[in-house]
């Protein structure tokens, strides 16, 4: 077939394939007809064939080609690896379509190649991951299912493999046998039970589930587990208070006095933590309680309340005696300065970080 714009021609237009032998290969060379620079691809596709999965069946190289101007050729290699995994397998003689498409010119090619497939051929199982973004927090269990069907005439044997997390996840095996009858479709469930927060870091982890047949190609399907941040992080202050200076009112002491904490953050959840850590100074203001100077009195007196005018005095009971009697301005106190270092870390997962 022929357009405006390219051409195709392909090495031979019988193709003929044995599933227990070598791939079967041919070549196809793509004309650029048009005045641009262009790219192209090329796809096979088989009646009957499921376009939603991969097509493992066959192989093109190169995937893409480089652009081309216009008049110039390109060649691909395309090699089919397996029998097109049609309903309920096949033999005999099949057409296969192949396509050459274009981006840049918006348009497309097709061609026929006839497929001659000799012997005895077995299609490979069908995946189907029903749930295939699933979601789960530290020491839960996250059922993995997934769908099994055998596309052939004959009962077959399937290895069913799961890859992509601790096989310790993993109570029940991570691979389970399985013997399907002919056409027949059966629903595995992987059991995933996640450890505690140290042991199951939060994140996204790609699953790859893994069917093996004999005389097949492996098949494939993927699937996302996200575990989702859990725990918390814990504050330790050593010493966790101090004195300064440390012995009040001697004259041996320093004029300029230190002390040191230590801020131990400790991370009991399943991903590293950020923190940032602030200081501040709070010097509590005296609070004195003024009571009454209760009067002398004789034996058999009674006392009158105070008048407003009574003498007032510091109750040491209640508050520390004030060395500035009230009227006098206290003169203004130095506060203690303040130094961090460093004022931001990040603790792992499971460790600690002093600051």
């Amino acid at each position: 077939m022929q357009t405006d714009v390219l051409t195709t021609t392909l090495s031979t237009e019988v193709l003929t394939f044995r599933p227990d032998g070598e791939p079967a290969s041919f070549e196809v060379t793509v004309h650029n007809t048009s005045n641009t620079f262009a790219s192209f691809q090329v796809e096979l596709a088989a009646a009957g064939v499921d376009a939603e999965v991969a097509p493992t069946w066959y192989r093109v190289a190169p995937a893409v080609s480089s652009k081309i101007p216009g008049g110039a050729r390109t060649r691909f290699q395309v090699s089919i690896l397996a029998v097109p995994p049609v309903p309920s397998g096949f033999n005999g003689t099949m057409n296969l379509t192949l396509q050459v498409s274009s981006l840049e010119l918006r348009q497309s090619d097709r061609q026929i190649l006839r497929l001659v497939v000799e012997g005895s051929s077995r299609l490979p199982p069908r995946l189907t991951v029903p749930t295939p973004v699933l979601y789960g927090h530290p020491q839960e269990e996250v059922p993995i299912p997934v769908q099994v069907q055998n596309l052939n005439r004959q009962a077959v044997d399937v290895h069913l493999r799961l890859t992509g997390i601790p096989t310790a996840w993993l109570p029940d095996g991570y691979e389970k046998p399985l013997h399907l009858r002919s056409g027949e479709t059966t629903t595995v469930t992987f059991r995933c039970v996640l450890p505690e927060p140290s042991a199951a870091p939060s994140g996204e982890y790609a699953l790859t589930l893994t069917a093996e047949q004999a005389q097949t190609l492996a098949v494939t399907a993927p699937a996302h587990l996200t575990i989702r941040p859990q725990g918390h992080v814990t504050l330790t202050c050593t010493p966790a208070e101090a004195t300064l200076p440390p012995q009040p009112g001697r004259w041996w002491n320093p004029g300029v006095a230190t002390t040191t904490y230590e801020l131990t953050f400790s991370n009991h959840s399943n991903g590293d933590q950020p923190i940032q850590a602030t200081a501040r100074y709070r010097r509590e203001q005296d609070n004195r309680a003024l009571v009454a100077a209760p009067p002398a009195l004789a034996s058999g007196e009674t006392a009158e309340p105070p008048s407003e005018s009574a003498a007032m005095v510091d109750d040491p009971a209640i508050a520390p005696p004030d060395p500035h009697p009230l009227g006098e301005e206290e003169p203004p106190r130095r506060g203690p300065t303040l130094h961090m270092s460093p004022t931001t870390a990040t603790v792992p997962r499971g460790g600690s970080t002093p600051l």
